[in-house]
C-alpha cells in the first residue's frame, strides 16, 4: 500500500527523509546523474567523488533551492547554512564540504528554476464496429392470371341409314314394337385443373467488405512557450541590459555577478528544454 503520510515541508525535514530512504527524486535523480559526468567539479588536488558520493550533495542543493526560505537567495548568501546542514549530516558520503561544494551549487542553482510544462492535444483514432445499415428480405405472394389453352376430345353420334334390299331384307327379323331401345354412352375429355408448387429460383445473401477512407478534421490545441525579459542572450538588471555569460560585466558588483550566473544558468537549462520539445 502507498505510504499516505504527509510529511512536513521544510528543508531539513525533507533532507532528513533523503538519509533516511523515504524520498523520491523522480526524474531529477536521472538528470543529476547525467549531468554529474559532464560537470567539471572538487578543489586542485582532490579527486572528484563518483556520482554515488555526491548524490547527497546534489539532492541537499535541489531541495535548499526549491525551498521558499531560500526563495532570491544566492548560493553563496546561503552557503553557511548548508554547509552546517552537510556538517549536521555527518559529512553525508564523508566527504568534506570543500569538495562536494559545487555539485550542491549546481544542484542549488537548478532548484530554484521556474519550470514551465507545454502540453498539446493529440488524436487518437481507433476503430469499432457499429451498424451502419440493415436489409431485409420478405417474400410475398402476388396473384397472376393464366390462360392456357387445352384440346379435350368428345364423341359425337352419327346417324346413318341404310336400306336393306334382297336376302338381307328376308334374313333380317322383322317386328313392330315400341319396346326396343338402343343407348350408346358418349364419351368426352373435361379440363381438370390442379395446382402445385415448383421451385423456381434461388436467392443468395452474403455481405463483402468495403474499405473506404474517412477523412478525420478535428482541431487541438497545443501550449507554447512566449518569454518576457529574455531576449537575445541578454537579462535586465534594475534599468540595465546585460549580456548573459558576457565576460566584460566588470562593473557589476557581487550581486549582480551572483543573479547573472544564475540567470544564464536558467537560460541555458530553458533553451535546452524548448530544443527538447522541439524534437
Amino acid at each position: 500500500m502507498a505510504d499516505t503520510t504527509r510529511h512536513d515541508d521544510s528543508f531539513m525535514d525533507k533532507l532528513k527523509r533523503f538519509f533516511t530512504g523515504d524520498d523520491d527524486q523522480g526524474t531529477d535523480d536521472e538528470y543529476y546523474r547525467t549531468r554529474h559526468a559532464s560537470l567539471a567539479t572538487g578543489t586542485s588536488g582532490t579527486s572528484a567523488a563518483s556520482y554515488d558520493e555526491a548524490r547527497p550533495a546534489y539532492r541537499m542543493g535541489h531541495l535548499a533551492g526549491s525551498d521558499d526560505r531560500y526563495a532570491n537567495r544566492s548560493f553563496d548568501e546561503a552557503e553557511d547554512e548548508l554547509r552546517g546542514a552537510w556538517s549536521s549530516t555527518g559529512g553525508a558520503s564523508g566527504r568534506d564540504w570543500s569538495t562536494v561544494r559545487d555539485y550542491a551549487r549546481d544542484a542549488y542553482v537548478r532548484g530554484q528554476e521556474q519550470r514551465v510544462v507545454l502540453s498539446e492535444e493529440q488524436l487518437a483514432v481507433g476503430k469499432r464496429q457499429v451498424q451502419a445499415g440493415e436489409v431485409t428480405l420478405h417474400k410475398t405472394v402476388e396473384t397472376e392470371h393464366v390462360t392456357e389453352h387445352v384440346p379435350l376430345v368428345r364423341e359425337e353420334v352419327t346417324i346413318e341409314r341404310r336400306p336393306l334390299t334382297g336376302e338381307a331384307a328376308i334374313a333380317a327379323s322383322a317386328t313392330i314394337g315400341e319396346d326396343e331401345v338402343i343407348r350408346v354412352p358418349l364419351m368426352a375429355e373435361e379440363a381438370v385443373v390442379e395446382k402445385r408448387v415448383v421451385p423456381v429460383e434461388e436467392v443468395i445473401v452474403r455481405t463483402d467488405a468495403v474499405t473506404e477512407t474517412q477523412v478525420i478534421d478535428e482541431t487541438v490545441r497545443r501550449e507554447r512557450l512566449e518569454t518576457s525579459g529574455v531576449q537575445d542572450g541578454t537579462a535586465r538588471l534594475g534599468d540595465r541590459e546585460v549580456p548573459l555569460g558576457s565576460t566584460s560585466a566588470s562593473s557589476l558588483d557581487e550581486d549582480e555577478r551572483g543573479m547573472m550566473d544564475q540567470a544564464s544558468r536558467r537560460l541555458e537549462t530553458t533553451r535546452d528544454r524548448i530544443d527538447d520539445l522541439r524534437s
